[in-house]
This record gives C-alpha cells, sequence and structure tokens, in this order.
C-alpha cells in the first residue's frame, strides 16, 4: 500500500473539570476533528479513588495525574489509536499539576508534558516541576499547559498590562529558558494579539495556555501553530504541526455505516437503485453470477454516496457555528460589545446542543450493544472477563518471614501452608485427615435425612423427572 509523509499534531487545553460525561464525549469528538495525535489536558477535576472513563476507541491510551486532595487540578496526557506509541514510562504527580510521559513514536524518543500551574507563586511551582523533568525527560521535549500567567502582558493581555507581579513574572520566563524552551504560537506570530482565555468579571482577555518546544534542536520541526474558537470549554485550544519520521496510508479502508439503513429516505433510495441495476443489466449477454457480483458495488457506491452527503451536512452545520463563533470572538476581542457577547454565548450554547445530540445518540449505541450482547458468549463479554480475571491474577506473595515470592510453585505453597492453618487439618500419627472429617460431620450434623430420601437422592434420575425438569427451565 502506497504511503505518504505524515506530521504530528500536539493539542493543549484547559478542560476545566470532566466529571459530566457530555462534557467528555464533546472533548473527545474536537479532539479527533482537529486530528490530534497527543493531547496535553489540565484541570480534569478526576477523583483520585474513582475517576471516570476518559477514553474512547480513538483515544485508547491515556495517562492521569489525579490530586489525592479531592476533584481539583489534575492533569492528562492522551495518544491517538494512529500514533504507535512504544516504551511508555510516565510520572505521575500525586497534586494534579503534572504529568509526565516518554516513549517512542517510530525510533525517535518523546516527552510530553501536561502542566498546570497555581494562580499565585506560579514561578516556584514551575521550577519544582522542572526540577523534577530535567532527569525525566528523553528525547525531543513537548511542554504544553496553562501557566495561569501572561508571559509578554504587552502582548497576550487586551488592556496590556496585568496584575501578576513582574517578579513572577520575570522568574517563570527564566525557569523557561532554563530548558532553551520556546512558545511556538509566539515564535511564528512575534507580534500578534490572540488570546486563549476570556474573563467576564473583569471584562479581559488573556493568553494564558501555551506549548513550548526546546529552541535548539526541535523547533526546526514546528510546522504551525493555531488557536482554536473556545466551544466546549472556557479555554480555546492550542495546537501545533510537527514533522515527524512516521507515514500514513494513502487511501483508507471503507466499511459500511449501519445507521444509513434506519434513514427511510436512504432505504428508499437505496431500492429504486437497486431496481434501475437490475432492469437495465438483466440482459441475455450478462451471466447472472457477474449481475450479482456487481450489484454489490452499486450498493457499496451509493452508500458512500449517501454517507458523505450527510457528513458533509452535519460538517457545514458545525464549520459554520465554528466560524461564525470565530468572527464575533474576534470581534468582542476588539470592542467588548455587549451584544456581540450574547450572540456569542448563543452560539457557543448552539454547539453544545450539537455536540450533547451527538453524546446521547452515542451513549445510546452503548447501552443498546450491552443491551443486545451483555448475556451472550461474544467478544463484550470476553473483554470483560479478561479485565477481571487479570484484577484477580496473584502475581507475587509475601512470606510470613517478610520476603516476596513470585514462582507459581512457592506461592502455591503458600497457599497451602495457610489454608492448612486456617482449617486445622493437623493429623498425627494414629487419626488421619479423613477420621477428623467424619468427626467433625458427627459431631455439628443435628440432622439425618430419612430411608426414603436417602433412597430418592441416591437412586438414578427418571425420564418423567427430567422431562419436569426441562419445562421448567426458563428459555
Amino acid at each position: 500500500m502506497a504511503t505518504v509523509p505524515r506530521t504530528l499534531k500536539v493539542l493543549s487545553i484547559n478542560a476545566k473539570g470532566l466529571n459530566i460525561p457530555e462534557k467528555r464525549h464533546a472533548a473527545l469528538r474536537e479532539f479527533t476533528s482537529l486530528h490530534a495525535d497527543v493531547v496535553l489536558v489540565q484541570e480534569t477535576h478526576f477523583s483520585h479513588a474513582r475517576p471516570p472513563s476518559f477514553k474512547n476507541h480513538k483515544y485508547p491510551i491515556g495517562y492521569f495525574s489525579n490530586a489525592t486532595a479531592g476533584r481539583v487540578c489534575g492533569t492528562a496526557v492522551l495518544f491517538s489509536r494512529s500514533t504507535p506509541f512504544s516504551n511508555p514510562t510516565s510520572l505521575l504527580d500525586p497534586a494534579g499539576r503534572y504529568t509526565f510521559v516518554k516513549g517512542q513514536i517510530g525510533a525517535q524518543w518523546y516527552t510530553f508534558v501536561s502542566i498546570y500551574l497555581p494562580n499565585r507563586q506560579q514561578h516556584s511551582a514551575i521550577r519544582s516541576i522542572f526540577h523534577q523533568l530535567q532527569d525525566f525527560q528523553e528525547g525531543i521535549l513537548v511542554v504544553g499547559g496553562d501557566l495561569n500567567l501572561p508571559l509578554d502582558a504587552r502582548l497576550d493581555t487586551s488592556r496590556g498590562v496585568t496584575s501578576t507581579p513582574h517578579t513572577v513574572l520575570r522568574r517563570t520566563r527564566t525557569a523557561l529558558h532554563s530548558l532553551r524552551l520556546m512558545d511556538c504560537w509566539r515564535s511564528l506570530f512575534p507580534s500578534a494579539r490572540d488570546y486563549t482565555y476570556y474573563s467576564a468579571p473583569h471584562q479581559l482577555y488573556t493568553r494564558l495556555d501555551y506549548i513550548f518546544l526546546p529552541s535548539f534542536g526541535s523547533m526546526h520541526l514546528l510546522e504551525s501553530a493555531t488557536i482554536g474558537p473556545m466551544t466546549w470549554s472556557d479555554h480555546c485550544p492550542v495546537l501545533i504541526t510537527l514533522s515527524s519520521p512516521l507515514a500514513r496510508p494513502r487511501e483508507k479502508l471503507w466499511r459500511l455505516n449501519e445507521s444509513l439503513l434506519t434513514d427511510p429516505q436512504i432505504k428508499e433510495g437505496l431500492q429504486d437503485a437497486l431496481q434501475n441495476y437490475f432492469k437495465e443489466n438483466d440482459t441475455p449477454d450478462c451471466s447472472p453470477q457477474i449481475i450479482w457480483e456487481t450489484h454489490k458495488a452499486v450498493i457499496r457506491g451509493y452508500l458512500i454516496q449517501q454517507g458523505a452527503r450527510r457528513k458533509r451536512e452535519r460538517t457545514a452545520e458545525q464549520e459554520s457555528l465554528l466560524q461564525r463563533i470565530a468572527v464575533l470572538e474576534r470581534s468582542h476581542k476588539l470592542h467588548f460589545d455587549d451584544d456581540t457577547y450574547a450572540e456569542l454565548l448563543d452560539l457557543r450554547s448552539q454547539l453544545r446542543s450539537l455536540f450533547n445530540n451527538r453524546a446521547q445518540k452515542a451513549f445510546l449505541t452503548v447501552r443498546k450493544t450491552f443491551h443486545e450482547h451483555g448475556n451472550k458468549c461474544g467478544r463484550l463479554l470476553a473483554n470483560a472477563l479478561r479485565t477481571h480475571r487479570q484484577a484477580l491474577y496473584v502475581t507475587h506473595l509475601r512470606t510470613p518471614q517478610g520476603p516476596t515470592v513470585t514462582l507459581p510453585k512457592d506461592m502455591l505453597g503458600l497457599f497451602h501452608d495457610y489454608y492448612t492453618k486456617l482449617y486445622g487439618l493437623h493429623t498425627t500419627p494414629d487419626q488421619t485427615a479423613p477420621d477428623t472429617t467424619q468427626r467433625f460431620l458427627r459431631t455439628h450434623l443435628r440432622s439425618k435425612l430419612t430411608p426414603h430420601m436417602r433412597s430418592s437422592i441416591e437412586g438414578p434420575i427418571t425420564a418423567e423427572e427430567l422431562h419436569e425438569a426441562i419445562k421448567r427451565t426458563p428459555v
């Protein structure tokens, strides 16, 4: 199969809490629509004890730092299914301020870092994080996150000033310079103004979200950097595109979209297409085998056409809302008009409703799948049993003396000794284990079977009993 060069897209966004299922679904849909290969997330607000699942078939791999203090902070690094990430190693922060993940993509080592700094003393927090990072990083370093301050108040705030102390700004920039980190977006747009967060009470735009690359050895890989519109979160996403040694297939395999068959108009059009096909091609010079095989291509072509039409309609509606949101955001950043902001909030609400409708449809599909296949022998049950079996697998045991054993023979010996001591099955030279069992049963059993009950139980099963048992068995 022919291949073409492929870039690596890294996305960073502050989620402001992902404990709502619809919000997690909207986030994953946006990651997919932006074709992000690596996603750096901040403020997940997941519980350390019972975090929700934040993955799907597009993003099956994720590393999460959940704060032990409660549903605060929280950072994560997600990898798409199409990204060949191997030999992973991670370093997670118990306070949820950073997540470090390193591994290989192709033959190249990468280190991805998602950080979320506090509202105060940012320079102390980032110095502590970079101190941990210096011993961990390997290969190409990509750092993204919410710094909770504008690095350049003159360009990164709508008013040109900030309340953050100058000492904090200077020391934060010094910490970034210690690792030779450069702001990707600012390096491509040195004098431009754009922002990632809007404070409605203060009517102030600021750029708080960044993605950094080392100035030596990695900046030549940067192809583009963009700030997206604000949709499901209160922060804008930051997306960069990097050159990579990866390649992708030139063409993708087609699979049937089953939802097309539930549309009455599409089903009617499919019947008309088949009728016209057989009417036009059922001639004496064409064999039935050729007609039957080629009609599959006609069905496939029609379904591809209808699927592409529906996708264009959905994409056009979403793109129209995103374009209008982007235009109104630019206008509001310049004029701070209240009517513009009200219209902007309305369009964001419409976009969230569109995402929520798709989320509800996806939830119904999952419920339908579990209802149909939950109690049947299939892939769904096999995956659930595999996870349950892996959770119950005993990898090692600790001996009463303290050392740990991992060999199955040694672990079986420990099990044997434990249960022998637990049930007191110690034997003496003149007493065997069966005698002990019989003595226990004679001492503790208070009732006995009557001769009739004993003969009925020990007798063979009759045909009438088997027939009655089959009749009472639920279907």
